[in-house]
Order: structure tokens, then C-alpha cells, then sequence
């Protein structure tokens, strides 16, 4: 998480050393991978189509 926080992916404010994660901007982050992995997944099918895998 600290790798996707410091790219910039995920918000978070600092308290001390540690960070907090606000619950709203978690579900933002949670629903914008699933759509990045439903976008992958339909990309995937689409391109086993093409090539006639039979997938």
C-alpha cells in the first residue's frame, strides 16, 4: 500500500509517522482497480476471439 499511496494512486494525510486512509477515497481506490481488471479481463476475451482460441 505504501507503494501505491507514494505513486500518487491512493490519498492519505499523515498523522505522526503513520497515514490514514479515509474510507470513501479506499472504496474509490477499490472500484477503480475493479475497473481496471474488468477492462483487462474484456481485453483478454476479446483478443482470444480474435486469434480463435476457443476460449
Amino acid at each position: 500500500m505504501i507503494k501505491v499511496i507514494e505513486a500518487g494512486r491512493l490519498r492519505c494525510r499523515k498523522v505522526g509517522r503513520h497515514r490514514r486512509i479515509e474510507f470513501e477515497e479506499l472504496r474509490r481506490y477499490q472500484a477503480a482497480q475493479r475497473d481496471e481488471s474488468d477492462r483487462a479481463l474484456k481485453e483478454l476475451a476479446d483478443l482470444s476471439q480474435d486469434l480463435r482460441l476457443g476460449y
